[in-house]
Order: structure tokens, then sequence, then C-alpha cells
């Protein structure tokens, strides 16, 4: 039983000195990413939050140089009502309709910005105060 004992602790210890030991090689790849590492886009960075929000609605998270009508056909899909429409910006409400009042309220507000018909920003996400 004493033998027993020993043995026990001879095999704990030697489980925790190599593995306490064990340094990281550099070869070795860190799979973990931070959560500001996400990028949909390569100009700026979404939230958590904005993501879901623009999934939610169907609205497109393009990447940077996508054509203009490639981001019009997917708004099509959408309940978003276009408020701007020109060369340099595709701009939108969401709105949801109150139960009691019926009255249409505008939840945000999101924007994308072009330069020669391709995008260089967007989408951005702004709510009303």
């Amino acid at each position: 039983m004493k033998n027993l004992k020993s043995l026990i602790l001879l095999l704990l210890i030697i489980n925790l000195l190599a593995c306490s030991s064990t340094p990281t090689s550099p070869n070795q790849v860190d799979d973990k990413a931070e959560l500001d590492q996400l990028s949909t886009a390569d100009n700026h960075r979404l939230t958590v939050g904005e993501y879901l929000i623009l999934r939610e609605y169907k609205l497109p998270i393009p990447s940077i140089g996508t054509e203009r009508r490639h981001i019009s056909r997917q708004l099509g899909d959408t309940k978003a009502r276009i408020i701007r429409s020109d060369a340099r910006v595709l701009a939108l409400h969401v709105r949801k309709r109150d139960k009691e009042t019926r009255k249409k309220t505008v939840l945000f507000k999101v924007s994308y910005y072009f330069k020669n018909n391709r995008l260089i920003k967007g989408p951005t996400i702004t709510v009303p105060n």
C-alpha cells in the first residue's frame, strides 16, 4: 500500500513538472482571436452588436471595393428605406412600427460611402437621439 501511494505521488509530481516546463514553440500557431481582430471590412471594424443588427435586418456587410450596384441589389430584400442616394453616399433608415400608436419610428441609419462606384467605407450605423 505504501508503494502504491509513493508511485501515485511520483507520477503526479512528474505530470506537474512536465506540464509546467513545456515552453511554447515559436512555430506553434495561436488560434485564439481577440474580438477586435475580427473584421468584416478592411478599413473599419464592426462591433458584435452592430454586426448582429445588420444581420437581423438583412443589410449587406460588403468588403471594401464592392460595386455599388451589387449592394443596391442586396438592399432590395430588406425593409430599409433609402433616404439618400447620390454618387458618394447611400444612406437608409430602418424603421419599426409602434404597436400602440401605429407610428413608424426610426431605429437607426446605415450609410455606405463610395468613390467611383466602389465602396470605400461602410456600413456605418448611427442611432438617432
